[in-house]
């Protein structure tokens, strides 16, 4: 027992670990700075996609490792599920690709929830941001060019949006965003038949180089930041 008893003494004053007296605290809940729709690429064609950007304050313990996202559709899903991505320590921000089903019918809206926490150097999980939205409303529906540009002329149609709407046309191709339009200085207020709309694109880009691109219309509803995106490819002989 003598023996044992000056083992552990041993123990004690020289290799066994002790607790530490002053845990480290969970790293803050980061917070988001903004969600929009944006029309990114993913592998050869561009999609509609959400943007999520966040901010994380104050002094934490330990280092950030990693972020992970979190994400509730609010028609399909009870709970939140963890986006297959880990983003680095250094981004402070994400792309979740929408599908055609995340937009809705006519007459209707879509939530889609959010949240992010980080995720330490040593692996421990760190509080989670309050749950954030991006509302989504129906599509327009472009009608030109259906394949091939012609006279430097888009159009496209939008349902009736009682309240006012913003619509801005934005051109891509392989290389990233080629022209968007300015936003209107003021928004434009629906009609009991859908509104149409034309634009030609003015000088410059009024000659696009021939190749392969994609167009999309944006539709933002003010008050509550609805959002709304269209896309198609055609291609400048």
């Amino acid at each position: 027992m003598a023996l044992l008893g000056a083992a552990c003494s041993l123990c004690i004053a020289s290799t066994c670990p002790t607790p530490d007296p002053f845990p480290s605290t969970p790293i803050n809940a980061p917070s988001f700075t903004s969600l929009e729709l944006i029309g990114e690429k993913w592998s050869d064609e561009y999609q509609p996609t959400i943007h999520l950007q966040w901010t994380l304050a104050g002094k934490d313990s330990l280092p950030v490792g990693k972020f992970i996202v979190l994400r509730k559709r609010e028609m399909f899903d009870t709970t939140f599920e963890i986006l297959p991505t880990d983003i680095p320590d250094s981004q402070y921000e994400d792309w979740d690709k929408l599908e055609a089903t995340d937009f809705p019918d006519q007459g209707v809206y879509k939530k889609i929830w959010y949240r992010v926490f980080a995720i330490d150097t040593a692996g421990r999980p760190g509080d989670t941001s309050t749950a954030d939205s991006v509302k989504l409303s129906w599509p327009p529906h472009i009608t030109e060019p259906v394949d091939t540009l012609l006279n430097n002329k888009f159009k496209w149609s939008t349902v009736r949006y009682l309240g006012g709407y913003y619509a801005t046309l934005y051109l891509w191709n392989d290389s990233g965003l080629v022209w968007n339009s300015p936003r209107p200085e003021e928004p434009q207020y629906g009609h009991e038949t859908p509104d149409s709309e034309t634009l030609v694109l003015p000088s410059p880009p009024a000659s696009l180089l021939p190749g392969a691109y994609y167009c999309g219309v944006k539709i933002q509803i003010p008050g509550e930041d609805i959002q709304s995106l269209a896309l198609r490819q055609f291609y400048v002989p």
